[in-house]
């Protein structure tokens, strides 16, 4: 699937990625949502510190969620 990157951040055609949100599982400033065609589709980051000491990490991780259901 090729979804071309909206440099505009409009609600349009394209994606783009989303920094001014706030989720306590990540990071601070290291997490955005991924827009694609105005709709939250996913989000991608680094866990929080806190969240990789809960599940016994011993390495920092970035995750990536992603709804394809828009693709299909």
């Amino acid at each position: 699937v090729k979804v071309p990157y909206n440099e505009n951040r409009t609600n349009d055609k394209g994606y783009y990625l989303n920094n001014q949100c706030e989720d306590s599982a990540f990071f601070p400033g290291r997490h955005a949502q991924v827009i694609v065609g105005g709709e939250n589709i996913g989000v991608v980051g680094v866990l929080h510190p806190n969240v990789i000491e809960h599940f016994g990490l011993k390495l920092p991780c970035s995750i990536l969620e992603i709804n394809i259901e828009p693709f299909v």
